[in-house]
């Protein structure tokens, strides 16, 4: 898709991505949240050299979490200390697309959801042998067939 003339277009891609299922789109979506492109967006101060570093962090933060368990922000702030302002803004993301919760009140807490903890899981390679893993799309392939 793009946009031109203030118009919204779809190109040639739009009809690959349609045939794709949903599992594979939900994949495609988790790749691009989690990809350098998107990251260096949400934190501009955050320098190319040390995302994959930052992205470790985050991830290895979030695995350590226990499932559908809140945590209060305070008490992970050691953890967060090495990660940017990336993850607080990052949090939304993820929430929306339901791998993890957050809680306001009566304080501010997050809770990596059952779906969330395979998902980092399998981001961060640690998954068992024999687990079946889902499909992952490399999205570099995705758009090397532009």
């Amino acid at each position: 898709m793009g946009i031109g003339d203030g118009v919204l277009y779809i190109t040639k891609k739009a009809s690959q991505f349609l045939r794709l299922t949903d599992k594979d789109k939900y994949s495609l979506l988790i790749q691009y949240l989690w990809s350098n492109e998107f990251l260096l967006g949400l934190c501009r101060a955050l320098d190319r050299d040390d995302l994959d570093t930052v992205k470790a962090s985050i991830l290895k933060l979030l695995d350590s979490l226990k499932p559908n368990t809140f945590y209060k922000i305070n008490t992970l702030l050691p953890a967060y200390v090495d990660t940017p302002k990336i993850l607080s803004q990052h949090n939304r993301y993820l929430e929306l697309i339901g791998l993890m919760e957050l809680k306001h009140k009566p304080h501010l807490g997050i809770s990596v959801t059952s779906l969330g903890k395979v998902v980092f899981r399998t981001l961060i390679g640690g998954h068992k042998s024999g687990e079946e893993i889902s499909k992952i799309i490399s999205l570099d392939e995705y758009r090397r067939c532009e």
